[in-house]
Parts: C-alpha cells; sequence; structure tokens
C-alpha cells in the first residue's frame, strides 16, 4: 500500500483561520464559566422579612442570640453580594431566614411557658381554696 500525501496551498491558508475559531471558542467557553450569577434577592428579602417579624414579636431574652446570629448573617450575606459571590450569599441568606425564624419560634415557645406556669399557678390556687373551703364543710 503506497500512502501519498498530497499538499494543497488551501489548506495551508486555513490553518490559520481554523486556529482562530478555536482560540475565540476557547474564550468564548472561558468566559461563559465566568459569569456572574444574579444576586439573590428573594432570599435576602424573605431573610429581612423573618428578622423584621422577629423584631416585631418582641423577642425574648433567651432567643436574642439567635436574632443577633440572623442579623450577623444578614449583613455577611449583603457584603458577599458586594463581593459578587453569590452562592455564598443565598446560602447566608438563608442561614439568616432560618436563625430569624428559630428566636421567632423560640421566643414563643418562652412566651407559652409562661403562660402555662401562671395557668398552672392559678389552677393550684383554685384547688388549694376549693379544698379549704370543702374540707371546712366536711
Amino acid at each position: 500500500m503506497n500512502l501519498t500525501l498530497k499538499f494543497n496551498p488551501s489548506q495551508q491558508q486555513a490553518a490559520p483561520t481554523i486556529r482562530l475559531l478555536l482560540a475565540v471558542l476557547g474564550i468564548l467557553a472561558i468566559s461563559a464559566c465566568a459569569v456572574v450569577p444574579d444576586a439573590p434577592n428573594e432570599s435576602l428579602r424573605a431573610a429581612q422579612q423573618a428578622i423584621t417579624n422577629a423584631e416585631r414579636a418582641q423577642i425574648v431574652a433567651d432567643a436574642m442570640p439567635e436574632l443577633t446570629q440572623a442579623r450577623q448573617k444578614l449583613a455577611e450575606a449583603n457584603t458577599a453580594v458586594q463581593q459578587e459571590r453569590m452562592v455564598l450569599a443565598e446560602r447566608l441568606a438563608h442561614e439568616s431566614q432560618v436563625n430569624a425564624e428559630l428566636a421567632l419560634a423560640k421566643s414563643e415557645m418562652f412566651k407559652a411557658r409562661t403562660v402555662n406556669r401562671e395557668m398552672q399557678a392559678s389552677i393550684d390556687a383554685l384547688n388549694q381554696e376549693i379544698l379549704r373551703q370543702g374540707g371546712g364543710s366536711q
């Protein structure tokens, strides 16, 4: 078998064009990877709303660490947005929202426990009154 390669001058002229085309495609592919995703505006709004809800509910002191942490995470999320670190900003905004919701839930739990203790004290006082009045008539 005899293989011979024939030199075609048009192939030599096409080589720089192909190289240029490949270089442009490579640059486009790399730049597509570098596109910054949109800011997580909805997550940031949800976190801010959760913090506002917790503040309006007048958080008890026992739940303040969670609310403070929610505020810190939201501030970090906003900083991440400014640094164009959108994935991190999304995660921090979500953590902020969860911390604010936890603060609200803990506060409501502590308030409910206080009401429960007060009601139990009233029931105990009524039971003692009944026993005292019932004990005297027997």
